[in-house]
């Protein structure tokens, strides 16, 4: 398992660190510990010192020497404090790191945890060998999950705002705090009665610092956007890790495909529990611990706190206090008292050889099949996430070498597909994200469904509109109006009246299968009994059907007879079977539709195009509970029909007060808060501080409190719904307290080992006068003799007597019967130990108590609202007519707040923030995608993709044909950097080139003897030589103009280059112009290079006429002009050459200048 929390700047650095730097290892383990090097503490002395933190193993130097760390020294509690903080290990920025404002994350908490089986082995090993073993199994595969799979994944830096840029991998540091007991409480303050012994469980806190650096260099943060949907993956890789150094250890592991984790197989079952026994809500027992004890949470110094706020295992408050260290003796003692004789667990693997890599990918794809199977049967899509866990959880069972096999698995499922009722199928994957940073990561994850979900829902589509154009058997209004009249009710005296006629009347005169869509309260079943009525005039047999027997009972009042009222799977069964004909003069109503998965109904309606076109009508709501099978068969029909073919009922009239029905109807229409504040004001909504024992009581006393208020209504009932089945024993046993002491219970109590109807064991006390619920159809003898149904499966029914053979219950309608006990034993169950499906009937599931109706109701979330979402919240507040009342735990809501904000906020979860987090999961609306949805957005996608394609390169095709060049974006923002850089490099290049041009048409002017009109440089600065001096400098200047000519010629053929790119060719760059173009300034840098360049272009002509002018002057003064060449290199443009050196090539020169003599003279021989 592992959890993931972060930390920000607002985290008090040095309250984490001490946490994370507490002691949990016993005081005589310390010293083994540090011999076999699975645990060390920081040096000093005394006992209480903490432990070492480890650093990651491979750390990059760079990024050591960035943060300040000494790899050889150890990391004491300021150092670790900083690091927490954001800061070097000297509490200084970080240099070159990027300070966002706000609350920027400065860490990430990863904390892997082993099996409570794994933490009871190395508790109780009868050797110290053995226990460091298993240590050291975790810590391997702790450090081996964050080198091979977190770094890579998380460790890269973003580019550009958002990412836009893609992202570039980078080194990442982590600090590891290992723990060894289940979070004890913090050492101080005593009196505060926090302490509490935790029991043995291995875990490690993986602190990564929100770090990266790059190899080139640049300093980013983690890029935590990959994590999601990875979190559970993780934790699999990591027990993988496990499994495998387990067995490699000789240690028989396992996978449990309950909890996705390695367990090692010699720790019974029960011993697990046992010792997991004092597990609850974390932070929230805390929390709650500190409010009993009168304790102001925002008193508590920041080390108490923090301790509080990180608890997610906590002890029972009303336990003895120990010591905060683990206690080996108190653990061997406790299983002692449960009879637990704990043997070495070394050499439980028997010996096989090292399968092959492809051997092990077999086996695990295999295994991924076994384990993504059951999640077909319920969706008909599955996020790619869940069959990314499926294949992690895969490597448990096979082994492990590198994370990297996930993807190999993965690739198997998508190439081989998977598993779907037994054959092999087709997956067929979703639309792909368009997003790629350059790694392979996509922002989206891919949905996934199979080629016989597929296959399935277009055949039933298919037919449902093969039956929407036929109407053999359909009524005419005159029957339905007749049949209305006999009923008794008016449905044209009020608007819902009359929307409940214009139902009936498509459900009767319409097409072979019709459905309406009637919101909780609307009164299906009214509009129904006249329909029932008006078909068995016209000699139709009506049938009716739901998913459950419970809800399929109810239809008998619509006149349906009771013999005819099966559920679904019987009826399908019995038809398929030849047990039941149904012909066309046959009727079947199924209610509930929203429950009834896309089989299911496939299954009917194949039987109707084979077995006698019978009539279909369908009355559901797909707000309330949706199907446990896969396919959401309402979106389904929508997509048949037409959404204007089925017609829904929206008003209600279940409430009798008017407010009560604009609440429930709030529900429905996803305004879950405006809901809540409604009854908030009434004092409806209600918070119970504490865990779920606490709520249980509080429920307890509501229920108590409202039934004896109404003690003399003898129509009076009362509801109680809850999330679970568990959640529903734990309220019923504190309500049936409450009645054991008001002497409605009678006799003694018989326990009875009991099971639901998903198997989960528990103990049951049993007594004349319990409310029991039953889990199957149920015969039972009458005192006549008879067999009889006494009920069915959510039937809740009254004991009356108790023997040893069996039970006396009263149903109802006021039936008794004695049902024997084996009537109740469960069949697949084990023989040497039997169990019994029963359960207290006071509380009901959500999902078992659609369909009831009560005069009051009472909706319970003991553990939060994460398990309920906008159908199932729906559902359980519109059972009542009168009152209804919502009771959430305060502590789980405030828990589930605590994980989510940085750890250590210094800020309390208000009521309004627990309220609006529980509006926001009321509101929470599942998403109905069908097979057929994903599949058609898919190939829209890929249709999309050509067709933008096609077009994007229409008009590149046409601008090539046009002679333009073709650009990309990265490209184009090249070019724009490029015209910025010319751009700086021709304004220092122009004036140097203007004095440069203007001397030398100066001298050219004043060699061939016109007006000079502003002399060179040299003749101001020296006087004008004569006789043998004057042929010096001509033959000077000639040599000089000779060299020039060329460099001078390519200057001006390169910048006339340079003009006609940054001109007229850009101009062809096919770009678009935007936003971008403005950004860079694009147009505006060409104007200025244009312009520049055409100026300079002038000047250079200029240069060359000059030049020409000065060559024909000398030219006729020296016959050996002819003889000299251009001998230099060209000079680009911008080159400014060293004097020294222009002089030191001019003395290469055939004719060399010397100095000339005092007094005059010619130049010396």
């Amino acid at each position: 398992m592992m959890t993931y929390l972060t930390g920000r700047v607002s985290t008090p650095g040095l309250a984490m660190a001490r946490h994370l730097m507490q002691v949990t290892l016993p005081p005589d383990l310390k010293e083994v510990a540090a011999y076999y090097g699975w645990s060390n503490d920081l040096p000093g002395a005394g006992t209480d010192r903490g432990p070492a933190p480890r650093s990651r193993q491979d750390l990059d130097p760079r990024l050591a020497r960035l943060l300040g760390l000494d790899l050889a020294a150890p990391l004491d509690l300021a150092t670790v404090a900083n690091l927490l903080a954001g800061h070097s290990s000297d509490g200084r920025p970080i240099p070159g790191k990027q300070i966002q404002a706000g609350e920027r994350v400065t860490f990430i908490d990863l904390c892997f945890s082993s099996d409570k089986s794994v933490s009871i082995a190395w508790a109780l090993a009868p050797t110290e060998a053995e226990r460091a073993v298993i240590a050291l199994a975790h810590r391997d595969a702790v450090e081996a999950t964050m080198t091979q799979a977190v770094a890579p994944l998380i460790g890269r830096a973003r580019r550009g705002k958002a990412g836009c840029g893609g992202s570039e991998a980078g080194a990442t540091a982590w600090l590891a705090f290992d723990h060894w007991t289940s979070r004890p409480t913090p050492g101080e303050p005593k009196h505060s009665g926090l302490q509490t012994h935790g029991d043995p469980q291995i875990h490690t806190h993986n602190t990564v610092l929100s770090v990266v650096l790059t190899p080139d260099g640049r300093i980013g943060s983690l890029d935590l956007q990959r994590m999601r949907g990875r979190v559970h993956e993780l934790g699999a890789i990591y027990q993988a890790y496990l499994a495998r150094n387990l067995r490699r250890a000789g240690i028989a592991a396992v996978l449990d495909p309950q909890h996705g984790c390695a367990r090692i197989t010699e720790i019974p079952d029960a011993v697990r529990t046992a010792f997991a026994k004092r597990t609850l809500i974390g932070t929230a027992a805390a929390y709650t611990r500190a409010e009993t004890l009168g304790l102001d949470w925002n008193e508590l110094d920041e080390r108490a706190r923090i301790a509080l706020l990180k608890q997610g295992v906590q002890g029972d408050p009303r336990s003895a206090k120990r010591d905060d260290l683990g206690d080996r003796a108190a653990w061997q003692a406790e299983a002692m008292a449960m009879g637990y004789a704990h043997l070495s667990v070394l050499g439980t693997e028997p010996t096989r050889p090292a399968p092959s890599r492809l051997e092990r990918l077999e086996r695990a794809y295999a295994t991924a099949l076994d384990l993504i199977e059951p999640e077909l049967e319920s969706k008909a899509v599955l996020n790619e996430s869940r069959i990314r866990l499926a294949a992690a959880r895969a490597l448990i069972a096979t082994g492990i070498e590198a994370p990297d096999e996930v993807e190999a698995i993965l690739g198997l499922i998508q190439t081989r597909g998977v598993r779907q009722e037994g054959a092999q199928v087709t997956l067929l994957p979703s639309a792909g994200d368009a997003y790629d940073d350059g790694s392979g990561w996509q922002r989206t994850t891919r949905s996934y469904t199979t080629g016989l979900h597929l296959e399935r829902e277009r055949e039933l589509i298919a037919l449902v509109r093969e039956a929407a154009m036929e109407r053999a058997g359909a009524l005419d209004e005159r029957a339905i109006t007749l049949a209305a009249t006999r009923s008794g009710r008016d449905f044209a005296g009020t608007e819902h009246g009359r929307t409940q006629r214009a139902a009936m009347d498509r459900l009767g005169t319409g097409a072979a299968f019709t459905a309406v869509i009637g919101v909780a309260g609307s009164g299906k079943t009214t509009l129904l009994q006249p329909l029932v009525d008006a078909y068995g005039t016209a000699g139709a047999r009506v049938y009716g059907t739901a998913l459950g027997w419970k809800q399929t009972r109810a239809l008998a009042e619509t006149g349906i007879p009771t013999n005819r009222c099966l559920a679904l799977a019987k009826l399908l069964v019995d038809a398929e079977q030849g047990k039941l004909v149904l012909g066309p003069d046959a009727v079947v109503v199924i209610d509930e539709l929203g429950q009834v998965g896309t089989r299911d109904l496939l299954r009917l309606m194949r039987l109707r195009a084979t077995h006698g076109r019978f009539r279909v009508l369908a009355v559901g709501d797909p707000r309330q509970c949706a199907s446990v099978a896969a396919g959401p068969v309402i979106e389904l029909l929508r997509q048949a029909l037409g959404a204007e073919a089925i017609p829904e009922i929206r008003t209600s009239v279940r409430q009798r007060d008017e407010r009560e029905r604009e609440t429930t109807g709030l529900f429905r229409e996803g305004r879950a808060a405006e809901a809540l504040t409604r009854k908030r004001a009434d004092g409806t909504a209600r918070l119970v501080a504490g865990d779920g024992v606490q709520v249980a009581e509080a429920v307890a006393d509501l229920w108590w409190e409202r039934r004896t208020l109404h003690a003399n209504d003898p129509n009076y009932t009362l509801s109680v719904s809850t999330p679970t089945n568990a959640d529903a024993l734990v309220l019923a046993h504190a309500i049936r307290a409450r009645r054991r002491a008001a002497a409605e219970l009678q006799g003694p109590d018989f326990r009875v080992q009991a099971t639901d109807n998903v198997g989960r064991r528990f103990e049951l006390d049993v007594a004349v006068g319990d409310r029991v619920r039953l889990f199957a159809r149920t015969p039972a003898r009458s005192d006549s003799g008879q067999t009889m149904e006494i009920g069915v499966n959510g039937s809740v029914l009254i004991v009356e007597a108790i023997t040893f053979e069996g039970m006396r219950l009263r149903d109802a309608q006021g039936r008794s019967g004695r049902v024997a006990w084996s009537t109740l034993l469960r069949p697949d169950g084990d023989p040497n130990e039997p169990r019994y499906k029963l359960a207290y009937g006071d509380v009901m599931t959500i999902d078992s108590i659609q369909g009831v109706t009560s005069e009051e109701s009472i909706f319970v979330m003991p553990r939060g609202s994460d398990l309920v979402d906008a159908s199932r919240g729906y559902t359980a507040a519109s059972r009542h007519r009168g009152d209804s009342y919502i009771i959430c735990s305060e502590a789980a809501e405030r828990a589930a707040l605590e994980r989510r904000r940085p750890i250590g906020a210094s800020r309390t979860v208000t009521e309004d923030e627990i309220w609006d987090r529980v509006a926001a999961n009321l509101t929470r609306e599942p998403a109905a995608v069908t097979a057929t949805m994903l599949v058609a957005g898919a190939r829209a996608a890929q249709t999309s993709a050509r067709q933008t394609l096609a077009l994007s390169l229409a008009p590149v095709e046409a601008a090539e044909n046009r002679g333009l060049i073709r650009a990309s974006l990265r490209r184009g923002v090249g070019r724009g950097r490029e015209v910025t850089q010319m751009a700086a490099w021709a304004e220092r290049v122009a004036e140097p080139l203007a004095h440069q041009l203007a001397d030398t048409a100066a001298l050219a002017r004043h060699l061939v003897g016109a007006k000079m009109i502003s002399p060179p440089r040299e003749a101001i600065e020296e006087a004008e030589p004569v006789g043998f001096g004057r042929v010096r400098m001509l033959r000077r200047r000639e040599v000089w103009a000779h060299e020039s000519m060329g460099p001078i010629d390519q200057q001006l053929s390169r910048v006339a280059g340079l003009a006609q790119s940054l001109t007229g060719a850009s101009t062809g760059v096919m770009s678009r112009p935007g936003q971008l173009a403005q950004r860079f300034s694009h147009r505006r840098a060409l104007q200025r290079i244009d312009d520049w360049a055409r100026s300079l272009g002038d000047w250079l002509e200029l240069n060359l006429q000059a030049t020409g002018e000065l060559l024909k002057a000398i030219a006729g003064k020296s016959s050996k002009a002819s003889e000299l060449g251009t001998q230099s290199e060209p000079m680009p443009v911008g080159f400014v050459a060293d004097p020294t050196m222009e002089e030191k090539r001019v003395r290469r020169k055939p004719i060399k200048e010397r100095s000339v003599r005092k007094g005059g003279g010619g130049p010396e021989r």
